[in-house]
């Protein structure tokens, strides 16, 4: 085991003398694979939010949202119900193991803090837990919270218990007074918790019977049950929907049928960009990787005739195999790091460039780790195949056949690395037009006229503050 060790830490050594050695093409090396790495993650990074994975619950295959469409025409007639038809869906325990609804509501908050107008969504008893997510402080909802009508349980997100109270852990019953009923905190969900849609920064309980429901249709949504497929739902509900509209009281001649969450569902001009944008981003890494095999061939022979002069003096052939590899390691690790970096600076500037139209994924765009690892491991790769002509050149050849090899070389080496050096500059002329492109496309997509940009508006309203809740009023929301 010290052997092992001592060899190691010997190659690891010569690896490390190896790379201080290249000088700036070591540099130049990490720098191109830092850049194709960053470019992939913060593009992928994005299109797992957007496009690939947009919502981040547990199973979100197996969750649906409710739509009507006529029964003659197929016409779609929107996704809202009563709370009697959320009531008689309830009752098909067959077909789902939760039905639930929710509002999209505004809130203004008053009190401590700047006045504020919030995006919320008024939500049934059990929702969160049909969803897979459970609050990181405090509980969630539980029977007899919908019926308080002094006060009202909500949960809050990180971000506002942060601003209004400073640390999310003591946010749990505390109120936050509004131009309505106080809110009570029963819990604070975590930061990466999204829901319908990113907007959303407070959950309130309601009763679809009462009067946070009066005058609005309910956004009904459902988990199936298990052993019942999608294509079974879909040919069961528009059969059993007129029995149960019918049995709510609904008007007659439309039919219910399952769709995806909306939350799921990308806009196809989005995906279209991204689309592009992920293959640009490929193609600036292929382009980055080609420029650091080229680097690694062209050095091929000096370091094949360093490689042989240590075969001539003793050294074993599989100890320059795991140099080369720790040689690798260390440039791909650094490179990896550099790229980390980057693409977490550069995720957090596209988050903040991008419109709200592309931000309002249930699924934050953050920093994606498994997509950079991928990346890293495909850089590695690629460094292992530019060095096994180099590693299989070393384990035939002899020191006398490299010696003639220099000579040979001379003559035609001014002209091989004139050569070399323009395909180089034009390979890295080629990924900087494709990163220009790239931000080009990007700032057209933002340029399009979208309507009204609410963020460059201000809303400073007055309103009067309330009493803070009484100590008895509390009782019923103890988490």
């Amino acid at each position: 085991m010290g052997r092992l060790v001592e060899g190691w830490g010997t190659e690891l050594h010569w690896a490390w003398r190896n790379v201080r050695a290249r000088g700036w093409r070591a540099g130049l090396t990490v720098a191109l694979l830092a850049v194709g790495l960053a470019a992939n993650t913060i593009v992928f990074s994005a299109a797992d939010s957007l496009v690939f994975r947009r919502v981040s619950y547990p199973n979100a295959d197996r969750l649906i949202n409710f739509e009507t469409r006529d029964a003659g025409t197929g016409r779609p007639g929107g996704g809202f119900g009563s709370s009697a038809v959320l009531d008689e869906w309830r009752k098909q325990t067959d077909l789902f193991t939760g039905v639930h609804g929710h509002l999209y509501k505004v809130i203004f908050l008053s009190g401590s803090g700047e006045p504020e107008l919030v995006p919320a969504a008024d939500i049934t008893v059990g929702l969160i837990e049909m969803l897979g997510v459970r609050p990181r402080w405090g509980r969630g909802f539980v029977a007899g919270d919908e019926r308080q009508t002094d006060v009202q349980a909500v949960l809050i997100s990180e971000s506002i218990a942060r601003q209004r109270f400073g640390d999310p852990s003591i946010a749990v019953g505390r109120t936050i007074e509004t131009t309505a009923e106080p809110l009570f905190v029963v819990g604070v969900m975590p930061a990466s918790f999204r829901f319908p849609d990113g907007s959303q920064r407070i959950w309130r309980v309601f009763d679809p019977r009462g009067p946070l429901a009066r005058n609005f249709g309910i956004s009904l949504i459902a988990r199936i049950a298990p052993g019942v497929s999608w294509e079974q739902l879909s040919q069961v509900m528009p059969l059993r929907s007129a029995a149960v509209l019918a049995a709510a009281g609904a008007r007659p001649g439309v039919v219910a049928v399952p769709v995806p969450l909306r939350s799921a569902r990308a806009v196809a001009e989005q995906r279209r960009m991204l689309f592009v944008l992920v293959g640009a981003a490929l193609t600036l890494l292929l382009i980055a990787c080609a420029n650091t095999a080229s680097l690694e061939l062209a050095g091929a022979l000096g370091r094949a005739k360093t490689c042989a002069i240590q075969l001539a003096v003793g050294a074993p052939r599989a100890a320059l195999v795991r140099t080369a590899l720790a040689e690798g390691i260390c440039l791909v690790g650094a490179a990896a790091s550099v790229a980390g970096v980057l693409a977490n600076l550069g995720t957090g500037v596209l988050v903040r460039q991008l419109p709200r139209s592309l931000t309002g994924s249930p699924n934050p765009i953050d920093l994606d780790q498994r997509a950079l690892l991928f990346m890293a491991v495909f850089a590695g790769l690629t460094w292992i195949l530019a060095w096994l002509p180099v590693v299989a050149f070393v384990w035939r050849a002899d020191l006398l056949d490299l010696l003639k090899m220099e000579g040979q070389s001379g003559a035609g080496g001014r002209g091989g690395a004139v050569g070399r050096r323009a395909l180089t500059v034009a390979q890295v002329g080629l990924a900087v037009m494709l990163l220009v492109g790239s931000v080009l496309y990007v700032r057209t997509f933002r340029s399009t006229r979208c309507g009204s940009r609410p963020r460059h508006g201000r809303s400073r309203p007055r309103l009067p503050r309330r009493a803070a809740v009484s100590a008895g009023r509390r009782t019923g929301f103890s988490p």
